[in-house]
């Protein structure tokens, strides 16, 4: 680690809460901003001896804090914030309104846009304390690190199944291992993420956040594949299926580009992209186009990382209003208005 200072800033943040103050934990709607999440609520549990007092994720796609969110923490008298996994200094303006009325600690591993840091924010990213590429140290793995002297080793296969979800498994094999050895099988971890991914296709936000409530109390995997996560599973990888055969002759193939669009009622633009991309084609530009009513959705991977997600996103919505993007080398997502998707489309392409 290069910088324990900032560590140390965040054990600073938990020492200064009082069990009158209202907490809130603000997460992304993946397995990792579940899991880190979860990791950080129960750190400020087992330091101040009470439960954080609102948990919360936006509307997928939505990668930094809203002037929505903002609104609802001020309604609810929120002092205190935790933000993980979400890339926050792509709006700087929404945390200085944060800012007025709460304290923010932010855990994330998305490249540094704008460094935060104030009197009222602690802003502590992967790069700025690990030389390991930003998106293979994912959040649950940082906020894991971090509060470890608080949470102690019982919960590392929460953060093992945070890091399954990022895709980082192969960076952090010894931890996956000492996770094993304490008696967890991997397949389990691997079958965890994944109810997280089932609820978020089938059931939104209202989804990722009943993940989080079962995530949140558990003491085992096992816990987790038992529990009602597990009814989402069969009508969403029978959609995913469905869109795998299709995608063969509805896909625009391209050099070394494969994009397809389609529709369904499920979200299942992340889970489909990564097994297109995983199981077909690991040294293409995949993108998945989701088109709902309004917007469109976009999922692009990378595997071999010669190309960076993430730019080649931002690049596609630069100049789009009402659009958003972002993410890491390998992985990114975003949306845009559904009246400019052939505009999109072909900068994508191109």
């Amino acid at each position: 680690m290069k910088n324990h200072k900032l560590f140390a800033k965040a054990h600073t943040f938990l020492s200064l809460l009082k069990k009158e103050d209202k907490v809130a934990v603000i997460h992304h709607t993946d397995a990792d901003g579940v899991c880190s999440g979860v990791l950080a609520a129960r750190a400020v549990e087992n330091f101040r001896e009470k439960k954080v007092d609102f948990s919360f994720c936006q509307n997928d796609g939505e990668t930094s804090i809203t002037k929505e969110t903002v609104k609802i923490l001020r309604e609810k008298g929120i002092n205190k914030v935790i933000i993980t996994d979400l890339a926050v200094d792509e709006t700087p303006a929404t945390i200085r309104a944060l800012e007025k009325f709460a304290d923010i600690l932010i855990i994330d591993h998305h490249i540094k846009q704008k460094d935060l840091s104030s009197e009222k924010t602690t802003i502590i990213k992967a790069e700025d304390v690990s030389n390991i590429e930003p998106s293979q140290y994912p959040a649950t793995k940082l906020t894991y690190d971090i509060f470890f002297e608080i949470l102690g080793e019982r919960p590392a296969w929460i953060a093992a199944v945070g890091i399954i979800g990022d895709y980082a498994g192969k960076t952090w094999t010894d931890f996956i291992e000492s996770v094993e050895e304490s008696g967890v099988q991997l397949k389990d971890l691997k079958d965890a993420e994944a109810l997280i991914a089932y609820a978020r296709a089938a059931a939104g936000t209202e989804g990722v956040q009943k993940a989080f409530e079962i995530f949140y109390p558990a003491l085992n995997v096992r816990t987790i594949l038992e529990s009602p996560l597990s009814k989402y599973k069969s009508a969403v990888e029978k959609e995913i299926h469905h869109h795998i055969a299709e995608h063969i002759g509805n896909a625009v193939f391209k050099d070394d580009v494969v994009l397809y669009e389609f529709e369904s009622k499920y979200n299942i633009k992340s889970r489909l992209s990564n097994r297109l991309s995983q199981e077909l084609y690991p040294n293409k530009t995949v993108l998945v186009l989701q088109k709902g009513k309004e917007r469109v959705d976009i999922s692009a991977r990378r595997q071999d990382m010669k190309k960076s997600m993430a730019s080649l996103v931002r690049c596609a919505i630069s100049g789009i209003p009402k659009s958003l993007g972002g993410g890491h080398a390998p992985a990114a997502g975003g949306y845009f208005p559904i009246k400019h998707l052939e505009k999109v489309k072909k900068k994508l392409i191109s």
